[in-house]
């Protein structure tokens, strides 16, 4: 298990040795999601200012082990997005600028002006037969855009797309893309036609993504403490919803076929069956960043909590 903390510590965890295996301390802000690519994994953050500093945003590939960089590359704005890897270079966006680096050596093999900033973790699809890559904005009155393998960027808006989108994108089967905004609307993208369509689900502030259960329905929490699920085939038709009491910023994490795995803004750690609370327990700090699980039958989470923690429970 890898974790970085905002404040630029970086960690390396081995599941049943019950200890920290390595530290490294980064000279940086961590805000973005880490990757691993070609043994590597890759980190991104900015420093100093991030509305005024030029050249703020940092990528690093570090062994695994933590305990050598590969290489560093500075870029021009803050890093505040996972990256993605595409076709042997990473793809990372530094402000509103989407650079293409060579994974192996970290240089700058091209780059395209995007829309706005990004803070939401892109996915990988196609669009007909290309690769490509689908971003969602923080800027109001933008919508999404795709860039294909060949830079070519194309953006598409819906009528409804008119507040920021924060929650990671969901990638339903490679041929629709499902994007959660700050006024609680569902955009559904058909890679297809590339047009969107919008539902809305909820009166808050949905930012945590979401997930895809037996893949026939939908769950997400949002600003009101709701978890909720709705159907697959249609966004309106709500099957059921939790009440958390308390902000849900992250997004479930799915454990089997019908359980799933919620954490709040309070510290609560909760795992429903449906819409049927079957255990929880509280932490002693926000949880901000959604939770992971390892193993082949899901039976160890791993969250990462505000009291400078990271938890792991077994046995589910």
């Amino acid at each position: 298990v890898y974790a970085s903390c905002h404040g630029g510590l970086i960690q390396r965890m081995v599941h049943g040795e019950q200890s920290v295996i390595w530290h490294y301390a980064l000279q940086y802000k961590v805000q973005a999601g880490m990757i691993i690519v070609d043994e590597s994994v890759i980190i991104c953050g900015y420093k100093g200012d991030a509305q005024g500093c030029k050249n703020c945003g940092i990528v690093e590939s570090m062994g695994l082990n933590l305990s050598s960089t590969k290489w560093s590359t500075e870029l021009r704005g803050p890093i505040k997005s996972a990256p993605i890897e595409m076709n042997g270079q990473v793809w990372v966006v530094a402000g509103s600028e989407l650079f293409m680096l060579d994974s192996l050596n970290g240089t700058i093999d091209s780059s395209v002006q995007l829309p706005s900033q990004t803070e939401s973790r892109p996915v990988k699809t196609r669009y007909g037969c290309t690769p490509c890559v689908v971003y969602a904005f923080k800027s109001w009155d933008i919508g999404v855009a795709i860039v294909d393998v060949q830079g070519i960027l194309r953006t598409a808006f819906s009528q409804d797309i008119v507040s920021p989108i924060y929650a990671d994108l969901l990638d339903l089967d490679s041929s629709r893309i499902v994007a959660f905004d700050i006024l609680g609307y569902m955009h559904d993208l058909n890679m297809d036609t590339f047009k969107i369509s919008s539902t809305k689900v909820s009166n808050s502030p949905i930012v945590g993504g979401a997930i895809v259960m037996v893949g026939k329905s939908i769950v997400f929490g949002s600003h009101d403490g709701f978890i909720r699920c709705v159907s697959l085939s249609s966004f309106q038709h709500q099957l059921w919803q939790f009440d958390a009491k308390t902000v849900v910023s992250t997004a479930p994490l799915a454990l089997t076929d019908t359980r799933c795995l919620v954490c709040t803004a309070g510290g609560d750690v909760i795992v429903l069956q449906g819409e049927k609370e079957i255990w929880r327990t509280k932490l002693n700090g926000e949880i901000w960043s959604s939770s992971v699980s390892l193993g082949s039958d899901n039976d160890v989470i791993v969250v990462g909590a505000r009291d400078s923690n990271v938890h792991l429970f077994v046995h589910f």
